[in-house]
């Protein structure tokens, strides 16, 4: 075993338990430590439901299973594997109290940790106090966790592995419903918190100027979505709008990657757009660039208004702190559909780049 790094043929752990956008934003990191350790094998541990994301991202040789409804058992039962494997270098990306039980006891031989920044994203939002010294991306947070042991940023994105028979097959099971995924425009109006949501009018608005301008509208959202999507596609009551509320997160990904453009508010759909290089319009509310989570070196465009009192939380609340909700009012369906009509003009120019 190594006393200053690992080497190349041992064994690398990482742990991202959740969520689905945090998951999808450590491929920068995943790519550096594959081109530094080629021949490591790297393991990642996450929640059981994004087993399947996990298995696309680059540099993956093996995806570990966390089964949080088994509480704290799980948690032991896990600590036990992960002292037995002994991995050369832990690199522990939630940083949260689950992640440094199993980072400090699996006693592995080596072990990091990326950033979260809590103390100054307290200041920013209770005394609107920026003490940050600069926009710091989320991934390249990740990343920093890793420079210690030589690894190089690669000026890359996100990204994800999708075979191209899966895709092709998408898109013919797309084309029998009558939908052309070289027109479609896709929209994704949820968000775990009310805050983070533009309001339901304005997706309605969009949709129709998407319509009259013969693109076809596709809503895109969970389960826990449904009746939100189902009301809007009522109400704008066209043929040419169509809905999915149950797709796996990777049947996900292939809908999102053979749609011209997806608009989304700040929520994991704006991250898996930017993983399979599909233009995205990002809705930003509550929270702010310094945060760390806008696009990442994606053909994107955020829109959001400069406001006094933002931000207001970290992750979105389920009311307006100031009760007037400017933040996401004041974004109008036109900002939003020219955006859109700007990033589709730019999608060949940006793959070509």
């Amino acid at each position: 075993m190594p006393s200053s790094e690992p080497q190349e043929s041992e064994r690398i752990l990482i742990i991202r338990f959740s969520s689905f956008g945090d998951i999808l934003l450590t491929a920068p990191a995943l790519r550096a430590l594959r081109s530094r350790f080629p021949n490591a094998r790297i393991d990642f541990l996450c929640s059981s439901n994004y087993a399947e994301l996990v298995a696309a991202l680059p540099g993956v040789d093996r995806v570990l299973e966390f089964d949080k409804s088994r509480g704290i058992r799980s948690l032991f039962v896990w600590l036990v594997r992960l002292f037995r494997t002994r991995y050369s270098l832990l690199v522990d990306l939630q940083n949260s109290p689950r992640s440094a039980f199993l980072r400090l006891f699996a006693f592995p031989v080596l072990w990091t940790k990326s950033r979260r920044y809590r103390f100054r994203r307290f200041f920013f939002i209770h005394f609107r106090k920026n003490l940050y010294s600069g926009i710091l991306p989320i991934p390249l947070r990740y990343f920093a966790a890793l420079e210690s042991f030589g690894c190089e940023d690669d000026g890359r994105g996100l990204e994800l592995h999708i075979s191209e028979i899966r895709i092709e097959k998408f898109r013919v099971q797309l084309e029998s419903q009558g939908m052309d995924s070289g027109r479609t425009v896709i929209l994704c109006p949820g968000a775990r918190h009310a805050t983070k949501r533009w309001p339901r009018e304005k997706w309605t608005d969009l949709a129709r100027a998407l319509l009259n301008k013969d693109y076809q509208v596709l809503f895109l959202g969970s389960a826990d979505e449904r009746s939100l999507i189902e009301a809007l596609v009522k109400e704008i009551d066209d043929n040419r709008v169509f809905f999915f509320t149950d797709l796996s997160l990777m049947d996900a990904a292939v809908l999102t990657k053979l749609a011209r453009c997806l608009v989304s508010n700040d929520s994991g759909p704006m991250h898996l757009a930017a993983a399979v290089q599909t233009p995205v319009v990002a809705l930003f509310g509550p929270t702010v660039e310094e945060f760390g989570f806008f696009p990442f070196r994606a053909n994107a465009e955020v829109l959001q208004k400069e406001l006094s009192c933002r931000p207001c939380s970290a992750m979105g609340t389920e009311r307006c702190p100031k009760e007037h909700f400017k933040c996401m009012l004041d974004i109008s369906a036109d900002e939003v559909f020219q955006a859109v009509l700007h990033r589709v003009e730019s999608l060949n120019s940006y793959k070509d780049s």
